[in-house]
Parts: C-alpha cells; structure tokens; sequence
C-alpha cells in the first residue's frame, strides 16, 4: 500500500477515536451538571401520546391512598385464575344420531349427485363423439358410393371401349382376310392363265423359244416354272445358246424370285395373326379349301401368336362340323407324335 493512504487511514482512525473521547467525556460531564437527565432523554424520545399517558399515570398515582396501592400491588401479585367452566343441559344423544346421520346421508347423496352429474356430462360427451364418429361414417359411405358409381361407370366405358376395340380388330382382321383371298384368287386365276399358256407351248416344242425369247424375263420365268420340268430345261438349254437374246441369267433371277405356291411359314403366320381376332364362322370360308396340313399349320400358329385355346378348339369344331373327314386328320396331325419302340 502507498506510504501517504496509509498515512492517511491512519489520522482518519487517530480522529474518530478523538471525536469519540471527546463525546463520551462531553456526555459525562452534562450529567454530573444535571444537564441531560434520564427522564429528559425520555422525553426526547417519547412521543406526545406517550408522555401524556405517563403524565396521567402519575397523576393516578398522587390521587390514591397508600391502601389502594397496596391492594393494586396484591392484585398484581395473586396468581392467574383459574378458567370457570360452564355446566350444558343434556344432549340428546339420539337426536345427535339423526342429526350426524342426516349430514352424513346429505354429503353422500351430494356426493352421488355430483358423481351421477360427471357421469352424465361423460355420457354426453361420449354421445356427442359418437354421433361425429357417425356423421363421418356416412360421409364416407357417401364418398364411397359415389367413387364406386364413378369406378361402375369408367368400368362399363372400358368394356364398351374393349368391345369397341375387339370388334374394330376383328373388323380390320376380316378386310386383311378378304384382301389375302382376293389376292390369293387373282393370283391363282393368273397362275391358271399362265398354266394354259404353258401347255401351248409345250404343245410347240423348241419352237416356242422363238415367240418366248421376244417376252419380258419375268413372263417367260412365270410360263416356264409351269411347264413341265423336262420341258422348261430344253427351253433353258435353247436360251443359253440364243446369242441374239441372251437371257438365261435373268431368266435364273427371275426363278429365284417367283413365290412359291405352297404358303411358307411367314404367311402362315401373318394369317394367324389375322384370324386370332376374328371369330370361328367368319374363318372358316377362307380355309375352305385349304388341306388338311395348312390347317393344322394354321391352328399352331394360332397358338403361337396368343390365341387361346378356347379360340382354336372351336375354330377346330367348326372344321369338323363342316367336313367330319378332314376335321378327323386336322385333329391327328395336331397329336403330338410318339416314338415307335
């Protein structure tokens, strides 16, 4: 700590005790004076009222008489009394029973009220949660009715739809059919045209090369495949040795590309595919006269298209009921077959 504040804590301590000496000494000394007096003390610090009841006291106490004193100061000094105890008439004990028992059957049935009341307000409650409950159930039995009106209405659109589609597919399937037979018979009466051309020219021998040697290669490729083999070969040879008209290159592209009469597997196919979507009755004029092979051809290509089995038994029962004979060897050479031991 510094020299100068504690210097200085030091004097301020030096001070008070000064200051206190001085006053306890200045105190003393007015009471030996009879300056400051205990009952001037008082009265600095009593209050008004307190003063005027002292000075009353002390005017009681100029008016007695020694004896009056002295009995104030017995009265003062005798021990406290004992309470008096007052004597009651006579409870009727029976009437206290009622009495009790009355209380206590009306705080019990108070007590039954105010439970029965929390019942009844719980009941109310539960009623009231019972007939929302209700109400939401209607509302959804509402919502429901309605989506399975909706759900009823889009599943009718959807069949009337699909039976649309099915009978536009086999619409479609049967104008496919009848555009394959026209095809099909204009192809076969050209064929025919062709056929009697061929046996003209057969008739002519050798010298049909030199009406056949002024044609278009695909005329000639078309009357010699049908001709009759041997025949069509002789013609070949006479084409190899014309040098004016060579044509026996073009005539052997021309065979190449020339349809086969028989249906090949791919038309086969495209036909089953057409004939999946149409009914039994509306085929069965198309395969006619197909063999009994071409038939059981069909019916297998059927299957592997997706047409059900349903679909082809009863195009295979309209074969039958048409022709007994050729349904019969439609149906064995649908057997799969079984190796012989």
């Amino acid at each position: 700590m510094n020299s100068f504040l504690r210097a200085m804590v030091y004097g301020l301590a030096a001070l008070c005790v000064v200051m206190l000496v001085a006053g306890i000494t200045a105190v003393t000394m007015l009471k030996k004076n009879g300056v400051v007096t205990p009952e001037k003390i008082r009265d600095v610090l009593l209050s008004p009222e307190e003063r005027s009841y002292i000075s009353q006291m002390k005017a009681r106490d100029m008016l007695l008489s020694s004896e009056d004193k002295t009995l104030l100061q017995q009265m003062h000094a005798r021990p406290p009394e004992a309470p008096t105890v007052r004597e009651t008439p006579g409870i009727d004990q029976e009437k206290l029973l009622a009495d009790l028992a009355e209380i206590a059957g009306a705080r019990h049935a108070n007590a039954l009220v105010e439970e029965l009341r929390r019942r009844k307000d719980s009941l109310d409650e539960r009623e009231r949660w019972i007939e929302a409950r209700e109400a939401e159930i209607r509302a959804a039995r509402t919502d429901l009715a309605r989506i399975a009106r909706q759900l009823d209405a889009k599943r009718e659109e959807m069949a009337d739809e699909r039976r649309q589609a099915e009978a536009d597919r086999a619409s479609f399937a049967q104008l496919q059919a009848d555009e394959h037979a026209r095809a099909e018979a204009a192809t076969e009466a050209e064929n025919a045209r062709y056929a009697e051309l061929a046996k003209l020219y057969e008739l002519q021998k050798n010298d049909a090369w030199q009406t056949l040697r002024k044609l278009e290669p695909r005329e000639v490729a078309r009357i010699l495949n049908a001709m009759d083999p041997k025949k069509a070969a002789n013609l070949l040879k006479l084409a190899q040795q014309d040098a004016e008209y060579p044509m026996a290159v073009a005539l052997h592209r021309e065979l190449m590309q020339l349809k086969p009469t028989e249906p090949t597997a791919a038309q086969i196919r495209r036909m089953a595919q057409l004939y999946r979507f149409m009914k039994p009755e509306q085929i069965l004029p198309y395969i006619k006269a197909s063999d009994p092979q071409q038939i059981a051809d069909l019916l297998k290509a059927m299957a592997e298209v997706g047409a059900g089995d349903k679909d082809r038994a009863a195009l295979l029962a309209a074969v039958s009921k048409d022709d007994e004979q050729r349904g019969r060897k439609v149906a064995d050479l649908l057997q799969p077959t079984t190796a012989q031991p």
